[in-house]
């Protein structure tokens, strides 16, 4: 079994700490002085304190998967993804990328830096603004450089 390295070079959308509130309706008891408040019950009435339980909405923050992002949000099958396991998530384009092979040098510029995110920004202005407008302007950067992925 073998391993492959791939480095990719070029313009990336990241996304970094997102996670989307996914809220439940429970049953709960209320009372501020019971160790077991607003914890998932069932019946009607608290086992610790015996209190009656009430209806109460439990909010839970889930962490994304790039995968779900790429189809719920970016919807635009140009781009890799990539999950960096910490709550950020790298978005290149397959045209936008150079694909490295071992041993190639690449002749990086500032001016071609600069050209490459000028117009992948360009290019990809509406998956930028959507991206903005769902996860807030902060949580969305585009930037450049190198992404390396272990396969």
């Amino acid at each position: 079994m073998g391993v492959s390295y791939v480095v990719r070079v070029g313009p990336y959308i990241e996304l970094s700490n997102l996670s989307v509130d996914s809220k439940k309706d429970i049953m709960a008891c209320l009372n501020k002085s019971c160790p077991e408040i607003t914890k998932p019950a069932s019946g009607k009435f608290c086992a610790n304190c015996g209190d009656k339980l009430s209806h109460a909405e439990l909010t839970k923050k889930n962490k994304l998967r790039s995968s779900q992002i790429l189809e719920d949000y970016i919807k635009d099958f140009k781009f890799y993804d990539h999950d960096a396991g910490d709550g950020s998530y790298y978005f290149y384009s397959r045209e936008r990328m150079y694909e490295m092979d071992f041993g190639e040098v690449a002749n990086i510029t500032p001016d071609g830096i600069k050209e490459d995110l000028i117009k992948f920004t360009r290019d990809f202005k509406d998956t930028i603004t959507r991206l903005e407008e769902v996860f807030g302007e902060n949580h969305v950067t585009v930037s450049y450089g190198i992404v390396t992925i272990v396969c």
